[in-house]
């Protein structure tokens, strides 16, 4: 049988300086509870810059049925170069019409329509803020991604979570845009 080989990632998205014992280490409950959880420090902090893709808020048309909006999305991928976009943790994530319906099944507004516009920088750039594998049997595994983000003038917060399954390495299946909670503040000019 084949050799698994992984790159192993700082948290920058780089490959790490650390020895494979060492990143394994750091990364442990024990360690984290005497030196603290600098993972959970360090999303916080990356959650509350600058953010990492902003729009005017008027990019994206209004749609009245849910197929117009992801045709939309999935041509606006295209066009843009980004129906395939990488995330340092995850790989490729697929952004097409199915990625687009999937996500808008969860429910459509504007803000969702600003939401897909965004996609591309969020699972590019975001943060992996949880993950749940095997969900329920079925063989999919969930990750949740996190970038903040500005619509207009208000800083904002992006989810966007993925599915991955055997047949289909990865596709975005539901995007979130909410306003920062209070305190949280950007560094950004």
């Amino acid at each position: 049988e084949g050799e698994l080989f992984c790159v192993l990632l700082a948290p920058n998205g780089e490959r790490s300086n650390l020895t494979d014992g060492q990143w394994r280490q750091v990364r442990t409950p024990a360690f984290k509870a005497w030196f603290g959880d600098w993972e959970k420090a360090a999303r916080k902090r990356f959650l509350e810059g600058a953010p990492v893709a902003s729009m005017r808020g008027d990019e994206v048309p209004r749609f009245a049925r849910f197929g117009e909006l992801a045709a939309w999305a999935a041509t606006h991928w295209k066009d843009t170069g980004r129906s395939v976009v990488r995330n340092s943790a995850l790989g490729d994530v697929t952004l097409d019409r199915r990625a687009a319906k999937e996500s808008i099944s969860h429910g459509m507004s504007s803000i969702k329509g600003q939401a897909l516009w965004l996609v591309p920088d969020i699972v590019e750039r975001g943060v992996l803020i949880g993950s749940r594998a095997n969900d329920a049997g079925r063989d999919l595994d969930w990750f949740t991604l996190a970038a903040p983000v500005r619509i207009g003038t208000q800083d904002m917060y992006a989810i966007a979570v993925v599915k991955r399954s055997p047949n289909r390495q990865s596709m975005l299946c539901q995007t979130k845009v909410k306003p920062r909670p209070n305190g949280w503040t950007s560094n950004a000019n």
